[in-house]
């Protein structure tokens, strides 16, 4: 059920003992290799089993991966969307049309999110499909938000609730920024040294010849 749920979500047209028979068919054809290589290099057998192991899984594994990409992106318009349903408890109380109103401006992977949740509160009990879009996305900040949604369907203000959230999603989005500022230097250290390397080069290179040739000029 976890794996259907996670297809689905993924948007993967699959059926769970499919996606699971793709995987194994195609550990199976990597270990084909196996044949060839022990009798001609034994040594790669290792080498095989694990690149076929190790592929396996991330096959297996393809579908959560694009769950948890899809949840990522869905996160980072949170703090936006808290925003807006903030700014709108003031003048406006019906959560449908407060969603409605943002979808148009909510990126790809939200507005996919949204507009079955608008489908879902439009034929359905509202209460039950803001629910459903939690389960979906299942990530505590959305959680947050739907318990906040509920609650002022329910009569309460709600404008407290939501400003408190925009402040601490604000802090875990700088938090987020910050993580990706101190990983940054170190993915750039490599083309630090490829530059370096290049100065190098164009310095050492001509002074090498310069003295190539003064050799020469000695030696004639």
């Amino acid at each position: 059920k976890n794996l259907a749920a996670s297809l689905l979500y993924a948007g993967i047209n699959m059926q769970p003992e499919t996606y699971l028979a793709n995987a194994i068919i195609k550990l199976l054809l990597k270990m084909l290799l196996l044949i060839p290589f022990t009798v001609t290099l034994p040594a790669m057998d290792l080498v095989v089993i694990w690149w076929a192991v190790n592929s396996f899984f991330a096959d297996i594994g393809s579908a959560q991966k694009m769950v948890k990409e899809k949840r990522e992106q869905i996160e980072r318009e949170l703090p936006r969307f808290v925003e807006t349903i903030e700014q709108q408890l003031h003048s406006n109380r019906n959560i449908l049309v407060i969603l409605i109103g943002y979808k148009s401006i909510a990126g790809e992977a939200f507005r996919n999110e949204l507009e079955l949740t608008i489908a879902d509160m439009q034929s359905g009990i509202p209460e039950q499909a803001l629910v459903r879009m939690e389960a979906r996305v299942n990530s505590i900040m959305m959680s947050e938000i739907v318990r906040g949604l509920l609650a002022v369907m329910r009569g309460d203000n709600g404008v407290m609730h939501f400003s408190m959230l925009a402040i601490d999603f604000k802090k875990q989005e700088r938090q987020q920024l910050n993580m990706i500022a101190v990983k940054r230097p170190d993915g750039l250290k490599v083309f630090n040294y490829l530059v370096l390397a290049g100065f190098f080069i164009t310095l050492v290179v001509p002074i090498a010849m310069y003295l190539m040739d003064l050799l020469h000029q000695m030696a004639g």
